[in-house]
């Protein structure tokens, strides 16, 4: 009695651990996040994801990865749809082309990063503040009316003429090589890796063992393109020049204005 008493006990525990387990599996495949686009906009580069099955729980469990670095990324749901925008540094378009990856509520997605865009800004001018009427032209124009017009660019109304240009510049990072617990010198490590180092830094273990880091400084070469409101190219072109790249102008056309 007692040995089919025990059996019994047995087999429902068992139900019971399976009827769990069937439970909790539809919430975790129902959780999906799929990358749809990526921008560069005024407030950084935007990463728009379609989901479904997630929380704002789920959107702390987040991470970005780009240039063998980690970056900081928020994500927040766009108003009650299932839509998720997230934002990370415009910054990182100086490495625009390259691959990057990361997880959205541990879900993997990956894509690259784009160039940047200038956003031209519409130069409107203002007539001062009549204190009587005036003929004009003979359009009459009544007391305390403010007059604003547009800079004429010749482009049709609604658009403003914007200047196209490219420009180019490099960037440096650091690269890992190897760790070792011996030193070589510059020819000695050359023989054993295939390649120079440019730096050592050295670190101790836990187990208080010296460690030799070598690094090596790679240098990129990139270039991007946009467009920008002429009112602004004198001073992008010196504020570019400050930061080591180099803009030239390749044309112009008539855009909408924002």
């Amino acid at each position: 009695m007692k040995k089919g008493l025990s059996a019994l006990v047995f087999a429902l525990i068992v139900m019971a651990t399976l009827v769990s387990n069937v439970a909790a599996a539809p919430a975790r495949l129902n959780k999906a996040a799929t990358l749809k686009s990526v921008r560069y906009e005024r407030s950084g580069i935007v990463l728009l994801f379609d989901v479904s099955g997630l929380s704002k729980n789920d959107l702390k469990n987040i991470s970005f990865t780009a240039h063998s670095g980690q970056w900081n990324m928020v994500c927040n749901f766009v108003d009650d749809t299932t839509h998720v925008r997230c934002l990370v540094s415009k910054k990182l378009s100086m490495f625009a082309g390259e691959r990057f990856h990361g997880t959205l509520a541990g879900i993997y997605f990956a894509g690259q990063i784009p160039n940047a865009r200038v956003f031209p800004i519409t130069v409107v001018t203002k007539a001062p503040v009549f204190s009587e009427t005036l003929v004009m032209s003979d359009i009459f124009i009544e007391a305390n009316t403010l007059v604003a017009a547009e800079t004429s660019t010749g482009c049709p109304a609604g658009q403003t003429l914007v200047y196209d240009f490219h420009w180019s510049g490099t960037a440096h990072s650091d690269g890992y090589i190897t760790s070792s617990t011996t030193y070589y010198d510059a020819d000695t490590f050359h023989a054993a890796y295939g390649s120079y180092y440019d730096y050592v830094s050295t670190a101790y273990n836990s187990e208080n063992v010296l460690y030799y880091t070598y690094h090596r400084q790679n240098t990129y070469t990139f270039t991007s393109s946009g467009s920008i409101n002429p009112a602004q190219w004198d001073w992008y072109v010196q504020h570019m020049s400050g930061l080591g790249y180099t803009v030239e102008q390749t044309g112009e056309h008539c855009d909408y204005s924002p």
